[in-house]
């Protein structure tokens, strides 16, 4: 007996949206917002973090990755994109990220701890985003 193909595992289950009772099946005709979560890295640890980001975790997203989300937000008709993270700074490919956001004409809004813009390493992307109008949320 052969092993089934990914593809053909998949067209064995009955399609999502057959299995959703009716009055759970409320949706939005389309997609509004674009979360990019940009890694688990943060210089601070709060005990209110629901993704226990912090200093010693190092899941990033990579600059490939970007780009997909980029390429993604064009093709979705999205209307805004928000980047978050543990802190969003800390990813080395993210000045890249904020500069191809521009560049495609996507005005983002970052989800900040503000307290990062205080620490040498970080404080050029105040400019940054004032520079790529990028609204914070902190």
């Amino acid at each position: 007996m052969s092993e089934k193909t990914v593809e053909e595992t998949m067209a064995s289950f009955a399609p999502f949206e057959s299995v959703i009772p009716p009055e759970c099946a409320y949706t939005n005709d389309t997609l509004g917002t674009l979360q990019v979560n940009v890694g688990y890295m943060c210089n601070i640890a709060c005990r209110h973090c629901h993704l226990s980001c912090g200093p010693n975790r190092t899941e990033i997203m990579t600059r490939d990755t970007m780009q997909a989300c980029i390429d993604a937000y064009k093709l979705g008709g999205f209307k805004s994109m928000d980047i978050t993270g543990g802190a969003p700074e800390m990813n080395p490919d993210y000045e890249w990220f904020l500069e191809q956001v521009n560049a495609a004409g996507i005005k983002p809004m970052c989800r900040t701890n503000l307290c990062i813009l205080t620490e040498e390493k970080y404080a050029h992307f105040a400019d940054l985003y004032a520079k790529y109008d990028v609204t914070l949320v902190a």
